[in-house]
């Protein structure tokens, strides 16, 4: 190999040295049960020992994580965030009033046992802090795994976090228009490098996300409108997508097909590293899901 190939081929290597590596996911009480089920796979079935950060999005999910933890005692590295944002606020928000009669009607008719609903104060409470409690890890210096809860991780990720890249997302589905290809990235799970970019990724999002509240847009809408459009280029931002038949969603997974196109995505379980009980609504069906595919782990939910 030629001396000029050599130092390519270092520099790739350098660029994608993760560094201590962490795992970062957000719980309330109402999902609770879905960490018990997320834990028990990565940590028994995955065997899985990076330290985990779980921050707890309200007072109730807080308490039932230091049980849990004090339960497994110092077997596993596991750091449990008291219900409070980074700065020692706490994490309600002020509703617009422009949409606080909608969230009343939402909330009207949210269950706990049937999931949140979007826009609600439970919903925003469980996702909307998800990039200030990525960026607090990430200021740290860690490479950050963040894995929704509705999933499971069956095998080590950082496998596939290669290339000279910044971030990889999950794929939720790739979008067509008339000039492009482009794909919808899934905030339900990614690894992100502490570089500078991804920080500043990371405060645009919490950014226009408060904006995006007034008009009804989603946390993952606003995050795709900036990794898709001319925002990421002129931050210098590298992201890539993982492989959707290795790291699925709900569509892809259950029904082995594309969600778009429906055709056959051939799609081998066996090889799956993290999976997405996504596309439907509600607890129960996503429960559901992943026990009819033996992704439920029913002994473990007794501590709920």
């Amino acid at each position: 190999m030629r001396s000029g190939g050599l130092l390519l081929s270092l520099a790739v290597v350098c660029s994608s040295d993760p560094g201590e590596v962490v795992v970062a996911n957000c719980v309330n009480e109402g999902f609770f049960s879905f960490f018990l089920n997320w834990a028990h796979h990565y940590y028994k079935r995955a065997n899985l020992r990076y330290p985990v950060h779980t921050f707890a999005e309200d007072h109730v999910a807080w308490k039932l994580l230091l049980a849990y933890k004090a339960g497994i005692g110092s077997t596993v590295e596991l750091t449990v965030h008291k219900y409070k944002d980074v700065s020692g606020n706490t994490t309600n928000e002020v509703v617009p009033k422009k949409v606080a009669n909608i969230l009343k009607k939402k909330e009207a008719r949210e269950s706990r046992d049937d999931g949140f609903l979007y826009g609600t104060v439970s919903f925003r409470n469980l996702v909307g802090q998800r990039s200030s409690r990525l960026l607090f890890l990430l200021q740290q210096g860690f490479t950050v795994i963040y894995s929704d809860v509705d999933s499971v991780l069956l095998r080590d990720p950082m496998d596939y976090a290669v290339g000279p890249y910044d971030v990889w997302w999950a794929v939720d589905r790739e979008t067509l228009t008339t000039k492009k290809k482009f794909p919808n990235y899934c905030t339900g799970f990614s690894i992100m490098k502490p570089s500078t970019s991804v920080k500043m990724l990371l405060v645009e999002h919490m950014r226009r996300t408060r904006e995006g509240m007034v008009y009804g847009q989603e946390d993952q809408t606003v995050m795709n409108d900036l990794l898709n459009g001319d925002w990421a280029k002129k931050a210098g931002l590298r992201s890539t997508g993982l492989p959707r038949t290795i790291f699925p969603n709900g569509v892809n997974y259950w029904n082995g097909i594309d969600e778009v196109t429906k055709r056959p995505l051939g799609l081998d379980k066996s090889k799956c590293v993290w999976v997405h009980a996504n596309y439907v609504v509600g607890k129960a069906e996503k429960v559901k899901r992943l026990r009819t595919a033996g992704l439920w782990s029913e002994s473990d939910l007794d501590q709920s």
